[in-house]
């Protein structure tokens, strides 16, 4: 049972390919500059995540694993905050 719940939890927590993903900084180091690491070409900035140091972007998971790659943060599916498509998002450039 508890293996069900653990595979129930895994695959809502799992990242989609693309669309908003939550970004969560495992320590202060991580948390530093996590938006202008985060941020490749398409990627927009959504809001700040539930969770301390913690930001929501839309984008392609991949992207973002390529820009956060060898830093503590961990990428989940990020629950729909705001109203519209892009609420709030800012793009880099």
């Amino acid at each position: 049972m508890l293996t069900a719940f653990g595979a129930l939890a895994l695959l809502i927590a799992w990242p989609p390919s693309s669309g908003r993903l939550l970004l969560v900084p495992l320590s202060r180091d991580a948390a530093q500059n996590l938006v202008a690491a985060a941020l490749a070409d398409e990627t927009l900035l959504v809001a700040r995540g539930p969770l301390p140091g913690s930001i929501v972007v839309d984008g392609r998971r991949r992207d973002v694993a390529e820009a956060l790659a060898g830093r503590a943060v961990i990428l989940l599916a990020a629950r729909t905050v705001g109203c519209g498509a892009a609420a709030g998002a800012v793009r880099r450039g």
